[in-house]
């Protein structure tokens, strides 16, 4: 607004309309609404924000201006909220407030050399689990897995976020990231008592779903989801942990309302060098919660599995029962099309709970061709600030693997993220030769293994005779199950 004798910005308002409109509670004006503005100069004006009482997208005030200039103070009657001089209130600014993060990437690397293996979401490389290979922040050799987490309510509200862009970027970091190298994690036992020191990389962050509008290109607030993952990776060192990474989350709904039907998973597209060509297959065994993809000519073998793996308890109740639903796409059919958030909901709505399906190009009787997947962690109405907690495992074992292997691979990252508990001697039963190990070590005797807290079977955090209690209660008494529980 250019003035002859002078303007000054005299309020924040919520609305246009002046006089009927509050200020938002969330916004304060630091900067001084008094003194003269003349033509040649800039008005700068300061904002506090109180950004947990703001919306995620667009936020609109108006920064109102009086003006004591003839040209424009004209109508007696605008409304007049200012001391004399007659400043009159005759013109705003709109201003939008857009309540995002800064993002930030970061990596660790694993695996057994796989250094010419491609992960191609995010063009990331795979390299051994040493204390030698580390986490870099925007760079590296291994690719941080926010890309492969994605949660939908249907095709058009998808949450997704994929390093090398591809338009969906649908999630945005709200934490600054955590990573910390060569950290001492825990202490791993044998049968004989003897324990080995684990120590490895880890990285933590956090992202929230955004409003773009795929089919528009635009934002739109009504898309948001209003879901909130918090995202923490671990990567030791060694055998036998050097194979794969543990992912644990929560996810959490941050409305006031509930999210109805939400599923939310996991998403990979492996190209494998020993044909690029071909030789592409996937599968997924839903009775160990996993979904791989491997190479026919190399051997390679790479996929996802869910934790907690089906049987576990959580709330010494409730057994669980692992993965939700899997599927194997045929990305010439499907990717290449563009169908790919359409196949985030609608093609995982359409195959059954408890299954494994597959586009027809995609079915192991198909040729072998280029190929993804989806493993479906779980579909569920998330209530107000209700989370679920949960992990994963990334794989990969560059001259492949049986699947009794992978099996022994899903139930120890199922101990160490804290599920499982009860099953004290590692022989995969619960039996009263648990509850002999667990008076054994309270009494002197060796330790429970592979981990300490496996005993903890009432999962407040010691374990103690109150857990001998608890597992004779179970045992005797028609208890309730052993209690497991995300420590990770």
């Amino acid at each position: 607004m250019k003035s002859e004798i002078g303007d000054r910005p005299t309020g924040i308002k919520s609305k246009e309309i002046y006089a009927a409109s509050a200020p938002p509670s969330w916004v304060t004006m630091l900067s001084p609404d008094e003194g003269m503005v003349r033509v040649v100069d800039c008005y700068e004006a300061t904002f506090e924000f109180e950004v947990s009482s703001m919306v995620r997208g667009n936020n609109w005030f108006y920064v109102w201006i009086a003006t004591d200039d003839p040209d424009y103070n004209e109508c007696e009657l605008v409304v007049n909220d200012c001391s004399a001089p007659p400043y009159e209130v005759n013109t705003y600014v709109r201003v939008n407030a857009i309540l995002g993060f800064a993002f930030c990437d970061g990596y660790l690397d694993f695996g057994d050399g796989g250094d010419e293996w491609e992960y191609v979401n995010n063009s990331g490389w795979f390299d051994d689990g040493t204390v030698a290979d580390a986490f870099t922040v925007d760079g590296g050799d291994d690719p941080l897995y926010f890309g492969s987490f994605y949660w939908a309510v249907d095709s058009n509200r998808v949450a997704w976020v994929e390093e090398c862009g591809n338009e969906f970027a649908h999630l945005s970091a709200d934490t600054v990231c955590t990573l910390v190298e060569n950290m001492y994690m825990d202490e791993m036992y044998n049968s004989s008592g003897d324990s080995t020191s684990i120590f490895g990389d880890y990285f933590e962050a956090a992202v929230i779903d955004s409003i773009y509008d795929q089919t528009t290109g635009g934002l739109d607030n009504a898309l948001a989801i209003g879901m909130r993952l918090s995202y923490r990776e671990w990567g030791a060192f060694g055998a036998p942990f050097n194979n794969f990474k543990l992912i644990a989350y929560d996810l959490c709904n941050r409305n006031s309302d509930p999210v109805t039907d939400l599923y939310w998973g996991l998403f990979a597209d492996w190209d494998m060098p020993g044909n690029y060509d071909g030789y592409e297959q996937v599968n997924g065994d839903l009775s160990i919660g996993v979904a791989y993809q491997h190479n026919e000519v190399s051997g390679e073998l790479a996929g996802y599995g869910t934790l907690p793996m089906a049987g576990s308890s959580l709330d010494g109740t409730t057994v669980t029962t692992g993965m939700y639903s899997g599927y194997g796409i045929s990305n010439p059919y499907q990717i290449y099309n563009g169908l790919l958030p359409d196949i985030f909901f609608n093609l995982v709505d359409d195959c059954p709970e408890g299954e494994w399906c597959y586009h027809p190009n995609a079915a192991p009787e198909a040729y072998p061709d280029d190929r993804a997947m989806i493993l479906t962690a779980g579909k569920k109405t998330f209530d107000n600030a209700e989370c679920v907690s949960g992990a994963y495992v990334v794989f990969y074992y560059p001259l492949g693997i049986s699947m009794g292997e992978i099996e022994d691979m899903i139930k120890l990252a199922n101990k160490w993220a804290g599920y499982d508990r009860g099953d004290l001697n590692n022989d995969g039963e619960i039996t009263l030769n648990d509850l002999v190990t667990l008076i054994l070590y309270l009494n002197g005797g060796n330790a429970p293994y592979p981990f300490l807290y496996l005993a903890d079977v009432d999962a407040d955090g010691d374990v103690d005779y109150d857990d001998a209690v608890y597992f004779y209660n179970f045992f005797f008494e028609h208890g309730p199950y052993p209690i497991s529980k995300l420590i990770r």
